[in-house]
């Protein structure tokens, strides 16, 4: 895989750390003014590479995936106002954002609004969400620099990377970490699950959503990984890597109580599982959904 640099569009203003102006820009008049001077804006020059990726598809356009942040007004503003013009532009293609919440303690007062204003335009536009957390990543990062003596990069000593499973939910950070093992925590989640095996097999978004997200009213999903490896190869078998996934996993209810819900918690209403390393024929799909659902307390 390589990314084209011809299809990199970007400015020299920010947005100021608010949704609005990241989602409106500079004002419909100066995108007029741009126009007519030749000079399409921002948005527009960011459609006309998304429209040129999508018609070099080697066959149908599967789906598009947004990455983007919700505390800063790019991210929330502008990642929002893609996401509708993606959706206008292609109505019947499947939409995915991965989106990454603020840290608790950010520097940019409006953050909290960015964040609530951003997911309620998703909800409504997208057909799900993976939802990260600052928080979480960087206390992640930081236990994995820990356990590798300072080498944060090191992810694949330790059982909570590797393999994908992506679950939807109704409903302190460490030391030593920098973006980049931040970044590698999000990678070691996505790659397994996101990129296809092969050409020949390309990933279809559509069937990652339908399993994920099968309610309309519940778009927001949550991705944890876990991996196993040998001295010189993969394990013979699968079971270590599927005990590192579901131990992965965050415990959840088997059924709502009174407590949870007053805590924000809930049930997992549906979960899409990603296996890879070994042939289909060495996996116990039912030892993975009885272990899996023993620890979601939902469907899978």
């Amino acid at each position: 895989f390589a990314f084209d640099p011809s299809s990199a569009v970007w400015t020299q203003s920010g947005r100021g750390g608010n949704f609005a102006l990241g989602y409106i820009g500079e004002g419909v008049a100066c995108e007029a003014f741009d126009m007519m001077q030749g000079s399409p804006g921002l948005v527009v020059r960011a459609m006309e590479c998304m429209r040129r990726q999508a018609e070099d598809c080697h066959g149908a356009h599967l789906g598009s995936v947004l990455t983007h942040s919700l505390g800063g007004g790019t991210g929330s503003g502008l990642g929002c106002r893609l996401a509708e013009e993606i959706r206008d532009q292609y109505p019947r293609s499947p939409l995915l954002a991965m989106s990454i919440l603020p840290l608790t303690s950010g520097e940019n007062p409006a953050q909290c609004y960015n964040a609530m204003l951003a997911m309620a335009t998703l909800q409504e536009v997208t057909d799900g969400v993976l939802l990260y957390e600052n928080d979480r990543l960087l206390a992640t990062a930081g236990e994995v620099s820990r356990l590798s003596g300072g080498s944060s990069s090191d992810f694949a000593r330790f059982p909570h990377m590797g393999n994908g499973l992506i679950q939807s939910e109704a409903g302190g950070a460490e030391g030593g970490a920098s973006m980049t093992a931040m970044n590698a925590c999000i990678a070691a989640d996505l790659v397994p699950l996101l990129c296809p095996p092969s050409s020949s097999c390309p990933l279809d978004i559509g069937e990652l959503l339908t399993a994920a997200c099968p309610l309309s009213t519940h778009r927001f999903t949550q991705v944890f990984s876990g991996e196993a490896i040998g001295p010189q190869a993969p394990p013979p078998e699968p079971r270590p890597a599927l005990e590192a996934l579901s131990s992965a996993v965050r415990r959840g209810p088997s059924a709502p109580t009174r407590s949870s819900i007053a805590r924000g918690g809930g049930t997992v209403l549906a979960a899409h599982a990603v296996a890879r390393g070994w042939p289909s024929t060495m996996v116990d799909i039912a030892a993975l959904q009885s272990n899996l659902l023993q620890r979601l307390g939902g469907a899978v």
